[in-house]
């Protein structure tokens, strides 16, 4: 599947990984790339894909199975996440997961959802 190519503004952000609205001293981070990808395990699957979470906000629909490429990302750490996840599924980790993304270097952020059977309780793991 070749990945979807956005492109993401965030000039307002700095590599302060608790508030990356507000400034640094050092001036502008350098850009990096962020990439996410979903996948899928399990009998069923999810029917509606997933909502991409970046710092606590949406920006953009994702497919049960996708890749995004997030360019021209300040050099900063970011939460990435995904919501809408059904229920009988766990998007197999932590959810946010902390992304640290470099200059120069595309970083990569993978969720394996799990999906259970309809009779079956979600997955805790």
């Amino acid at each position: 599947m070749r990945p979807a190519r956005w492109t993401l503004a965030l000039a307002a952000c700095s590599s302060d990984p608790v508030d990356p609205g507000r400034p640094t001293e050092s001036g502008p981070a350098g850009l990096g790339s962020l990439e996410i990808m979903t996948t899928h395990t399990g009998p069923t699957r999810d029917p509606d894909g997933y909502s991409l979470v970046l710092n606590g906000v949406s920006i953009g629909r994702m497919a049960v199975e996708d890749t995004v490429l997030l360019r021209n990302i300040p050099q900063a750490e970011y939460a990435v996440g995904i919501a809408g996840i059904a229920p009988g599924c766990d998007s197999g980790g932590g959810n946010p997961r902390g992304a640290r993304v470099e200059t120069g270097r595309t970083t990569r952020v993978i969720f394996q959802v799990k999906c259970q059977s309809d009779s079956g309780p979600p997955s805790t793991s």
